[in-house]
């Protein structure tokens, strides 16, 4: 019974967020930023914590998820500025 009032809140949520969306349309970006703060802020304040908790490897000292998240951002950033010049 839990996971159908689940379902169903999910479902009503993802429609009034689509209502918003459509009927906000001269404000559509900020409605579009809201939705990626709301996501980035799930995966830095839930999901980044238990991935480093989770992480048993190292990489020169240094913990592998670490790694892989600055290497992340550097290959976006470089690829950001690069197409910027080209």
């Amino acid at each position: 019974m839990l996971v159908i009032l689940l379902a169903t809140t999910t479902v009503i949520a993802t429609f009034f967020g689509g209502l918003l969306a459509l009927r906000a349309k001269d404000r559509f970006h900020l409605v579009l930023g809201l939705s990626a703060g709301l996501l980035l802020g799930l995966v830095g304040f839930d999901l980044l914590p238990e991935i480093f908790e989770m992480n048993s490897q190292d990489l020169i000292g240094v913990k592998t998820v670490s790694v892989a998240l600055i290497a992340g951002f550097l290959c976006t950033a470089l690829h950001r500025t690069v197409c910027r010049f080209s």
